[in-house]
């Protein structure tokens, strides 16, 4: 590691306009042509998920960007909020007798790089109130065979180029035919109002 001294010295044996000054970059605009390209070859690599459908429909730049370029960017709170929840109920359901809630949170928050001591503890604590909020209302009529973060895919064959994928957060079977799925929610409730509501907003438009 060098001295503020040594750094100077440095800047000062090379050219020390570079450090102030900048030059117009070479080079030419990609065409909406010539992207489209770059798209259509890169695409079939690309699995699609609901989200990165979700990304399109509400803006075709955004879903460029974070679904088929995945240029890095800081994650949301609630996101991580969501994530942990979801990671401590799953831990929680793979090993039910060797895991506790305290236990589960934490790594959980390892996990996701969460550091900051505020937001640690805010997390923490709302963290042991949802996740209790499942084990009061749901662990104890949860059918015994079941799988959580369940990988799905699908590819249609009218379309072969395209991969949808997903997870389900909770799969369950009660040994015949009947299977109960479950997908965890760590924001607003959505119940059978809003989804109403959502549907007739929806037709209105159409």
């Amino acid at each position: 590691q060098k001295t503020l001294g040594q750094s100077e010295d440095l800047i000062k044996e090379n050219n020390i306009k570079a450090y102030v000054t900048s030059e117009k970059a070479e080079g030419k605009n990609t065409t909406l042509a010539e992207l489209s390209e770059l798209v259509a070859e890169g695409y079939p690599e690309r699995n699609v998920s609901v989200s990165a459908l979700n990304n399109f429909f509400e803006c075709p730049w955004k879903w460029y960007f974070r679904s088929f370029l995945q240029v890095p960017e800081p994650q949301a709170e609630a996101l991580q909020f969501g994530s942990i929840v979801h990671g401590t109920i799953e831990r929680l359901l793979k090993n039910p007798d060797d895991e506790t809630v305290e236990h589960a949170i934490a790594e959980e928050i390892k996990k996701n790089h969460i550091v900051n001591p505020v937001t640690v503890k805010r997390f923490t604590k709302d963290a042991t109130v949802a996740t209790q909020r499942f084990l009061d209302s749901m662990y104890e009529t949860l059918w015994e065979r079941r799988e959580s973060e369940k990988a799905l895919s699908y590819r249609d064959e009218a379309m072969p180029d395209l991969l949808v994928t997903g997870k389900i957060d909770l799969l369950e079977h009660d040994g015949s035919d009947a299977i109960r799925v479950t997908d965890f929610k760590t924001g607003n409730q959505y119940g059978p109002e809003w989804l109403i509501d959502q549907l007739t907003k929806r037709l209105k438009k159409e």
